[in-house]
């Protein structure tokens, strides 16, 4: 006889967003069960560096913005919440960022991009830069700060939310393989390895896979894997005390002196392997931005699978062509920083209530529509 379970929402992937999602329906006393093809929080979402920029709904005009700028602040929400519930600490706090430019013109900009969305930024003169960071490499002349960027713990947050769904009553289970989905339009049970799951709603997070889930549907979604590298190296506490970044490349300090150098931008499949290449190029950027760091030990390396989309942004919503399945996918290098805003959203999606924001640029069915033009070509 085939084992049924029945729950009222089904999350499927059991990453920073899909967790994220089930808290915020435990809290409605939702019955929540999120499964996982492996072991739960261990994919991108546990990978990442963990910055979280800062930013403000209500000055937020870009899709990017207002996810970004609802999840900012919502972030000390969630902590709060999962210190109430006894969690353990995810170190979230509030460490700034320096991000680093080869021209003035280019910075001046940045400064207008993050004020234009309320956040405060500096525009970093040479002696400003010199003063902030001692260390920075002589090369260097022009910067903008932005004091109030945080930063997460990923591992550790990640933990965090596995107890928080726990002591909420959340079901999360692993090793449980999601099949491709058939085209129903309204979809209520799923056969996973010889079991039956029975569920009112259902909401696929399943990141850089949810791609090849979705992809016998009309509504298929083009979300790819990207693979991104991370090396770790241990210094002394304190020895850098705000992040750094220079384009798309990154330098994190944690507060016990490891400092997390990330990250690249591959396409090589489902694949997590770290490549010789790829950590000795993290490594020489180390210390092209830092020559101090270039002696520090290397004690971890690491790689993620970036759920990539076309634009780089999340679909977030009903599925084209579906009464009861959601998605929340394809959050390339976002996921975590727009986690609260994501799993908020999301919940109230599932519970047919108004979102915080608009999702205008976020709707799946953009994709949908970039999928008919190419094949108009």
């Amino acid at each position: 006889m085939t084992a049924v379970t029945s729950t009222e929402i089904l999350i499927v992937g059991a990453g920073v967003i899909g967790l994220t999602t089930a808290v915020h329906l435990a809290d409605r006393g939702r019955k929540v069960l999120v499964i996982d093809q492996g072991a739960p929080a261990r994919q991108a979402s546990w990978a990442g560096a963990g910055m979280l920029p800062p930013g403000y709904v209500t000055q937020a005009f870009s899709p990017e913005a207002r996810l970004r700028s609802l999840s900012c602040q919502l972030w000390p929400q969630l902590n709060q919440r999962l210190r109430d519930l006894g969690c353990d600490d995810n170190e979230y706090h509030q460490c700034g960022s320096v991000l680093l430019f080869e021209d003035t013109a280019a910075a001046v900009e940045s400064v207008r991009q993050w004020t234009a969305d309320g956040a405060e930024a500096e525009l970093l003169d040479e002696r400003d830069l010199r003063q902030s960071l001692p260390q920075i490499n002589d090369c260097w002349s022009v910067a903008v700060r932005l004091p109030q960027q945080a930063q997460v713990r990923n591992p550790r947050h990640l933990k965090a939310l596995l107890q928080a769904c726990s002591k909420l009553g959340v079901t999360v289970r692993q090793d449980l393989c999601c099949p491709a989905l058939p085209c129903s339009e309204n979809l209520h049970a799923i056969a996973v390895n010889g079991q039956r799951i029975e569920f009112s709603r259902m909401l696929i997070s399943s990141g850089a896979w949810s791609g090849d889930l979705l992809a016998g549907l009309d509504c298929s979604l083009p979300v790819h894997p990207v693979r991104g590298q991370i090396a770790q190296l241990q210094g002394p506490p304190g020895l850098l005390s705000t992040i750094i970044e220079c384009e798309r490349r990154y330098l994190v300090p944690r507060r016990d002196g490891r400092i997390l150098i990330g990250s690249t931008e591959e396409h090589a499949g489902f694949s997590v392997a770290t490549t010789d290449a790829g950590i000795a190029g993290l490594r020489q950027f180390a210390a092209d931005l830092v020559p101090g760091l270039a002696d520090l030990p290397l004690v971890n390396q690491w790689a993620g699978l970036r759920p990539g989309s076309p634009d780089e942004l999340p679909a977030i919503g009903l599925l084209p062509g579906s009464r009861n399945i959601f998605v929340a996918v394809g959050h390339f290098r976002s996921g975590l920083q727009m986690s609260p805003g994501t799993g908020a959203v999301a919940a109230a999606l599932l519970c047919d209530e108004a979102p915080a924001i608009d999702l205008g640029g976020l709707e799946p069915e953009r994709f949908l529509q970039l999928q008919t033009d190419v094949s108009e070509l």
